[in-house]
């Protein structure tokens, strides 16, 4: 049996074009939506934060997770 990971990376390998970030991104999202649940900020949310920076324009963004590491 796969890992939840192992299979998620194996999607986005699969089904996402090299090289092509945006298209890496939203292979991700998709497979959120289609296969399994994730814990990401996903497409939804995601425009929320855009606005939300591009409002306050802030010096600094922190990321607080990382459960989608490929590492």
């Amino acid at each position: 049996m796969h890992s939840p990971h192992s299979r998620y990376l194996n999607y986005v390998l699969q089904n996402s074009r090299a090289g092509d970030i945006q298209n890496v991104i939203d292979t991700i999202d998709r497979y959120g939506w289609t296969e399994e649940w994730l814990m990401n900020i996903g497409d939804q949310k995601g425009k929320i934060l855009d606005d939300a920076i591009r409002t306050r324009k802030p010096k600094t963004v922190l990321e607080l997770g990382r459960i989608l590491s490929l590492v």
